[in-house]
């Protein structure tokens, strides 16, 4: 054995460890490589700053609900397709499963809050939606 160093020798890269499984029902998540990666604490920040403010909290059905979307000119099938658009799959059927078979819905529910967001509507918007679905 000798002490000699080699030079030339080729330098492997060190794999990056493999995050440890989250639950993404629970845990704020983002996809990385189809991986769900918790959100860093500045990531849980922007997100919190983003989300429409909810004044007073509302329960509806969702036929009122549904109602309210349609006289106000939300097609039902822009809110089927904000839904589908869902990247995560676990996220989307668990979303699904609200639209489709809660039988109240609540206006500081995710299902609202991340439906708002992708239909671009305000806290204004939703608080307007659902007393229109109030009165219903």
């Amino acid at each position: 054995m000798t002490d000699e160093i080699l030079v030339d020798a080729p330098i492997e890269p060190v794999p990056e460890p493999i995050p440890e499984p989250i639950d993404p029902r629970t845990v704020p998540h983002k996809l990385v490589n189809g991986i769900a990666v918790p959100l860093s604490e500045e990531e849980l920040a922007e997100l919190e700053a983003s989300r429409p403010v909810i004044e007073r909290v509302s329960i509806v059905t969702m036929a009122q609900a549904q109602k309210a979307l349609v006289l106000s000119g939300v097609a039902l099938s822009s809110v089927q397709a904000a839904l589908e658009a869902i990247v995560d799959p676990v996220e989307r059927e668990l979303a699904l499963i609200d639209w489709n078979k809660s039988p109240t819905v609540s206006s500081d529910s995710d299902l609202v809050v991340s439906m708002a967001e992708a239909l671009s509507l305000t806290a204004d918007d939703v608080a307007g939606l659902f007393a229109l679905a109030e009165s219903l």
